[in-house]
């Protein structure tokens, strides 16, 4: 079996590794870690469009750094919880595109990722990855949501 955990970091990234309790591992099992870091969009142009490129790639630069230590802990996490194959893959890219296509390209048997639980507005704004994944991806999709918080 093949399961593609889609982590960010968050604390519904710690409710997705979580869920992995819910299921039947075996030593055949491979999950699957990915983290996607959305690129950024330039701000301003000329003539300050130099030093302002820079300040962003930098700013990717340290986006992704965060994905891959957030994926290393998660795998490690993985390993000593569940003893099974664990491969990471940190991508550059929109997380949604990123998890359907992976998951199709890696063939998993389904997607596991968290709900950051947005309201209507937050949605229409900002978009819901999972709610995209679930639409868009060929295998199933369980969205795990953390407990609510007292």
């Amino acid at each position: 079996m093949k399961i593609l955990l889609a982590i960010d970091g968050s604390k519904s990234s710690e409710c997705v590794v979580n869920e992995l309790k819910n299921i039947t591992l075996n030593k055949d099992s491979e999950v699957i870690i990915l983290s996607a870091v959305e690129k950024s969009m330039p701000i301003v142009g000329e003539p300050f469009g130099g030093a302002v490129f820079e300040y962003e790639a930098q700013i990717e630069q340290q986006g992704l750094q965060a994905a891959k230590d957030i994926v290393k802990e998660a795998k490690e996490r993985v390993e000593k919880d569940f003893g099974c194959y664990v491969k990471t893959e940190v991508v550059m890219g929109s997380p949604k595109y990123a998890i359907v296509e992976k998951a199709k390209e890696w063939n998993v048997d389904f997607i596991i990722l968290g709900s950051h639980g947005y309201r209507l507005w937050e949605r229409v704004l900002l978009g819901s990855v999972s709610t995209f994944v679930a639409q868009h991806a060929e295998c199933s999709v369980v969205i795990s949501r953390c407990p609510p918080q007292d």
